[in-house]
C-alpha cells in the first residue's frame, strides 16, 4: 500500500502537535513548582518558554491566555511589574478575540490586572479595572459570594488609595463577613482585615487599627509561615502603625523583619523592596536619624532606576502602594 505525501505530512503535523502539547504541559508543571518554591524568576522564565509554544496553538485555545495569565502572575512576584501588566493586557486581548469580554474568564483576568495595579499604587486604573470585572460577573449571573467579596475587598483597597475613605469602608465591611463565612482562602481574609485596619488608621481609631493590622499578620504567619513574601505588605503596614502610635522600637524591628524577607526571596530591585526602603527612610527621619534616612532614600532611588532600566519602560512605583498615608 502506498501512503500519499499529504498523508505523511498530516501524520508528521499530528506528531509535532503531540510533542508541543507534551512540552507545554512539562514547562507549565515545572514553572508551577518553581513558583510554589518561591523561585519567581525561574518560574517566569519557564512560563515564557511555555508561552512560545502556546503561540502555535489555535487562537481559540484557552491555553494561550492561561499561559499569559500565569506568566503575568510570576512576573509580578519576580518584580517585573511592567511585563506583568503588559502580559495581563495581552491575555485579555486574546480572550476578547476568542470569546468576547462579557464572561467570567475575561473578568477574572481583568481582576488580576486590577490587583497588580493596586500593588504599585495605580489606584485609579485599578479601581476602573476591578469595578468593570465586578460588573461583568454580576451581569453574567456569576454570583459566587466569595469571589464577589474578594473583588469588593480589592476594590476597597483602590478606593482607600484614592482617599475615598467612606466608600472604601463600605466596600470592605461588606466583603469581610462574606469572606469569613464563605471559607475564603486565609490570604483573602487577611487582606480584607488589613485593609480595614488601614481604614481605621485613616479615621484615627488607632487602637482598633493596630488590633486589625496585627491580626492580619498573624493570619498569614499561621497559614503560610513567618517569612513568606505574603507577609511583606502587612508587616510594612504594621510597622507604620507602630510608628504612628509612638512604638518606635517595635516599628524598627518590624521594618527589619520585612527587610529580611526581601533579602531572602526578592531581587534588590523588586518594587516591594524599594517601597519598603522608602517607608523605612521616612521612619528614620521621624526618629531623627537624618543621615541614615538620606542613605536609605538614595538606595531606594537607585534601585528604582535600575528596575526601570531592566523593564525598559520607565515604570516607577508609588510608595503609597505600601499604604503610608
Amino acid at each position: 500500500m502506498t501512503i500519499s505525501y499529504s498523508a505523511l505530512m498530516a501524520v508528521a503535523a499530528a506528531g509535532l502537535a503531540v510533542a508541543q502539547n507534551t512540552e507545554w504541559d512539562s514547562l507549565m508543571g515545572r514553572a508551577g513548582r518553581a513558583e510554589l518554591g518561591k523561585n519567581y524568576a525561574e518560574a517566569a522564565a519557564l512560563f515564557r518558554q511555555a508561552r512560545e509554544l502556546a503561540g502555535h496553538f489555535s487562537p481559540s485555545d484557552a491555553r494561550r491566555w492561561q499561559t499569559d495569565i500565569q506568566l503575568a502572575s510570576a512576573c509580578e512576584q519576580a518584580g517585573l511589574t511592567a511585563e506583568s501588566i503588559r502580559t495581563y493586557r495581552e491575555a485579555m486581548d486574546l480572550i476578547k478575540s476568542a470569546v468576547g469580554q462579557r464572561n467570567r474568564t475575561y473578568a477574572e483576568a481583568e481582576a488580576s490586572l486590577g490587583t497588580t495595579l493596586n500593588s504599585i499604587g495605580e489606584f485609579a486604573s485599578a479601581e476602573s479595572r476591578l469595578g468593570e470585572a465586578l460588573e461583568i460577573l454580576l451581569h453574567v449571573g456569576h454570583i459566587d459570594p466569595v469571589e464577589i467579596a474578594m473583588l469588593q475587598s480589592r476594590l476597597g483597597e483602590s478606593l482607600l488609595g484614592l482617599h475615598k475613605h467612606a466608600d472604601a469602608e463600605r466596600m470592605v465591611e461588606t466583603a469581610l463577613p462574606e469572606l469569613q463565612k464563605g471559607g475564603a482562602e486565609p490570604i483573602e481574609i487577611a487582606i480584607a482585615v488589613n485593609n480595614l485596619g488601614l481604614i481605621r488608621q485613616g479615621q484615627h481609631r488607632y487602637d482598633e487599627s493596630m488590633r486589625l493590622l496585627t491580626a492580619s499578620v498573624e493570619m498569614i504567619e499561621t497559614r503560610y509561615g513567618a517569612d513568606d513574601p505574603l507577609m511583606l505588605r502587612p508587616l510594612n503596614n504594621l510597622a507604620v502603625g507602630y510608628e504612628q502610635t509612638g512604638r518606635d522600637a517595635e516599628a524598627d524591628a518590624t521594618f527589619h523583619r520585612a527587610q529580611a524577607i526581601c533579602d531572602r526571596y526578592l531581587p534588590p530591585t523588586h518594587p516591594s523592596h524599594t517601597a519598603l526602603l522608602a517607608n523605612y527612610a521616612a521612619f528614620l527621619r521621624h526618629t531623627g536619624e537624618k543621615s541614615r534616612a538620606k542613605a536609605v532614600e538614595e538606595e531606594a532611588r537607585s534601585l528604582r532606576r535600575e528596575n526601570a532600566r531592566t523593564e525598559g519602560l520607565g515604570l516607577t512605583v508609588d510608595v503609597s502602594a505600601f499604604q503610608r498615608r
